[in-house]
C-alpha cells in the first residue's frame, strides 16, 4: 500500500462526509419550512393507503439490487424468467 493509496481513501471518506453533511443540512432546513400537515396527510391517510405505501417502500428495498443483480447472473434469461407467467 502506497501513501497514494491512503489518500484515495482519505479523500473518498471526506466526500462522503461533506455529501452526508449537505443532506442533513437540506432536511434540517426543510423540516422548519415545511408544514407538518403535509407529511402525514392531517392524519387522514385510511389504512389501506398506508398498507400499500409500506408494501411499496419494503418492496423497492430488495427490488432495487435484487434485479440488476439476478439479470447480471442470469444474462438475457433473466427477463425471461420475469415476463413468462
Amino acid at each position: 500500500m502506497t501513501v497514494a493509496d491512503g489518500l484515495a481513501g482519505v479523500r473518498v471518506l471526506g466526500t462522503f462526509a461533506a455529501y452526508l453533511t449537505v443532506l442533513l443540512g437540506i432536511g434540517l432546513r426543510s423540516s422548519k419550512l415545511m408544514d407538518s400537515v403535509y407529511v402525514i396527510g392531517g392524519r387522514r391517510v385510511g389504512p389501506v393507503v398506508t398498507g400499500v405505501s409500506e408494501r411499496a417502500s419494503e418492496m423497492s428495498g430488495w427490488l432495487t439490487p435484487g434485479v440488476p443483480g439476478n439479470a447480471f447472473g442470469a444474462g438475457v434469461m433473466a427477463f425471461y424468467l420475469k415476463f413468462r407467467r
